[in-house]
């Protein structure tokens, strides 16, 4: 049920939340709590200022603006961000290692820096390779 949260207008999700927070059954309570901190409104924390405990209301981490499709369903556009997947995966591709240390990361920045200058500076004098497609993407496209 709550996938479903995905393809309600952005500005129903917390109505939604509402409503499925007075139809729920009992057992569901926690992953409502969650979802609800973390995805559509927010949490309070607690905060010190000048001596004094106070709460303070701090954004969800991933606000419904972030993963809502309803406006690329509505409008049928991509539902994923492109741009986003790409640069997560070539990050992962280009340090090649979980929990790498930082001066590895820093060489492997620094060499696909000249990897990418030199493309450049090929392509400026007319010398660029089209990127080569995979034949199974071309088929599916």
């Amino acid at each position: 049920m709550m996938d479903g949260f995905a393809f309600l207008p952005v500005a129903d999700v917390p109505t939604g939340l509402d409503y499925l927070r007075n139809v729920r059954m009992t057992e569901g309570e926690d992953i409502l709590v969650y979802f609800d901190s973390t995805y559509v409104n927010s949490r309070f924390r607690h905060m010190l200022r000048n001596g004094n405990n106070i709460l303070r209301r701090t954004p969800p981490r991933l606000p419904p603006c972030d993963w809502n499709v309803f406006d690329a369903t509505v409008n049928n556009t991509h539902k994923i961000n492109n741009q986003r997947e790409g640069w997560n995966n070539g990050l992962t591709h280009l340090v090649a290692h979980h929990h790498s240390h930082i001066w590895k990361l820093i060489k492997r920045i620094e060499r696909e820096e000249r990897f990418a200058a030199t493309a450049i500076a090929q392509n400026e004098i007319g010398n660029s390779q089209p990127r080569k497609k995979k034949r199974v993407y071309g088929q599916l496209q």
